[in-house]
């Protein structure tokens, strides 16, 4: 009977040798996760001002063609 007993308290005892070793990849896990989702975050605040920049310089580039049109047509009217 203490031989079974021991037996159990060593199953016990590798069940548990088992259960920290999971507990530390899935901190390892969790750590990782927080550092994706930081780079991310990050990636997607930087995609926001290209985006920005972006539809500035469009804006910008449709104001000069305006602006050639109106001196052009001032040109034409002056020939």
């Amino acid at each position: 009977m203490e031989k079974i007993l021991q037996e159990i308290l060593n199953e016990l005892k590798n069940l548990k040798s088992g259960q920290s070793r999971i507990e530390k990849k899935l901190d390892s896990v969790y750590e990782h996760t927080a550092k994706i989702t930081e780079d991310i975050t990050e990636t997607n605040t930087k995609l926001d001002e290209v985006i920005d920049d972006i539809d500035y310089l469009k804006h910008k580039e449709h104001k000069t063609e305006e602006d050639l049109y109106k001196l052009k047509k001032n040109l034409k009217i002056v020939k």
